[in-house]
């Protein structure tokens, strides 16, 4: 009896290894194998924020292609607040956990447009800016969704440890062609090609020196406007010819370097956040560049060729 009983073990062991490798089989040949198509349906969560008191967390979720966007959940409170806006990118918070600032960026599929047809960098839809206010944000029990816009913004920036204030950095200006100097370089052109017999424009004037003789220009860098914002007060006071701007850690002041074509804005200036006045720390025809500043925001320091510049 005691053998027949090791037979029938030993068959059933036998009989399960025999079934195992069908048995896995089966599952392995279960599972769908991943495609390309399944990558371009992955989402992923970017541009965190958590504001420094708890109540607020904000994350953008991102397609691989296409348009993201950026939740606000309150953390807080026996009702949940979730908000969604679209195409809303590199959310923060502001120090005093008041204020959620972020980049709404172009449609992609417009993006994805205009590059396919080649067009030039002024063709392309630039990135706007976005601040809602925490505080006041949910009024009512529903939120708010006129919370302030600013368009054709390159970049912002805010302090890092104290203050509610913004600084951002405007795109240039979109120049309208002129339809009058058009047609004069027209017909400026039109005699030196009905003339070309009589010889190139400006040759009887090669004994006095070839057009642009002289000192050679040095290229520089032409700032945009620099629009600084109170947050709180909602006040804005705009800056000329800005070509970049640092905050110091607590807020206080807002440094930053100008240049312009004939060097009357070249410099670097001191912005105190509660006047929002302008002070000028050295100025004088010449390139900025470089700036630091000291933890406590007592001192800056930067370079410049100013008195090499000819």
């Amino acid at each position: 009896m005691g053998s027949k009983k090791i037979v029938y073990r030993l068959l059933s062991f036998g009989l399960l290894l025999l079934a195992a490798p069908s048995l896995l089989g089966a599952q392995v040949t279960g599972k769908k194998a991943l495609t390309h198509d399944d990558y371009d349906i992955w989402k992923s969560i970017s541009g965190r924020a958590l504001a420094n008191n708890g109540d607020w967390i904000a994350f953008t979720i991102s397609p691989r292609e296409g348009d993201g966007v950026m939740t606000l959940r309150s953390l807080s409170g026996g009702t949940a607040r979730v908000v969604e806006v679209d195409r809303a990118s590199g959310p923060r918070m502001t120090p005093d956990s008041r204020f959620l600032v972020f980049t709404i960026d172009p449609m992609h599929a417009v993006v994805d447009s205009l590059e396919d047809a080649d067009a030039d960098r002024d063709e392309m839809p630039k990135d706007s800016l976005g601040v809602i206010d925490l505080s006041s944000a949910f009024g009512g029990g529903s939120f708010n969704a006129d919370f302030f816009r600013a368009e054709r913004v390159q970049n912002w920036k805010t302090p890092a440890d104290e203050g509610s204030y913004l600084a951002y950095l405007l795109e240039p200006e979109e120049e309208e062609p002129d339809s009058t100097a058009e047609g004069e370089e027209a017909e400026e052109e039109a005699p030196a090609r009905a003339g070309r017999g009589g010889g190139r424009p400006g040759g009887a004037g090669r004994g006095g020196g070839q057009e642009g003789e002289g000192p050679e220009e040095r290229d520089k860098d032409e700032g945009d406007v620099l629009v600084f914002r109170d947050l709180r007060s909602g006040e804005e006071t705009r800056f000329e010819d800005v070509t970049n701007y640092y905050f110091t850690d607590e807020g206080a002041w807002l440094v930053y370097t100008a240049s312009n074509e004939d060097g009357t804005a070249d410099g670097v200036y001191a912005v105190r956040t509660s006047s929002a006045e302008a002070t000028p720390i050295l100025t004088g025809e010449g390139e900025y560049s470089s700036v630091a500043l000291a933890d406590n925001g007592d001192q800056v320091a930067f370079l410049t060729n100013r008195d090499d510049w000819e």
